[in-house]
């Protein structure tokens, strides 16, 4: 498992659908043919600008938005 909001696909890594093996087909096909030094440069600045401080407030953020009810 992965924190969505870390992860840009075939950026700085990927993911795929759980439980899908069409999905982890694609996924690894992707990941084969990538720029591995680049996407470990990608992944190195994401995780330096994380923080358990900013995911606190993105999760506050999140649970504080107005969702729409269905009736």
């Amino acid at each position: 498992a992965c924190a969505i909001d870390l992860i840009e696909h075939g950026t700085n890594g990927w993911s795929f659908t759980s439980g899908s093996s069409e999905a982890l087909t694609q996924t690894l096909a992707e990941a084969v043919k990538a720029d591995h030094p680049r996407l470990g440069e990608n992944a190195l600045h994401t995780i330096q600008n994380w923080n358990f401080e900013k995911q606190t407030e993105a999760v506050k953020a999140f649970l504080t938005q107005p969702f729409p009810i269905e009736r």
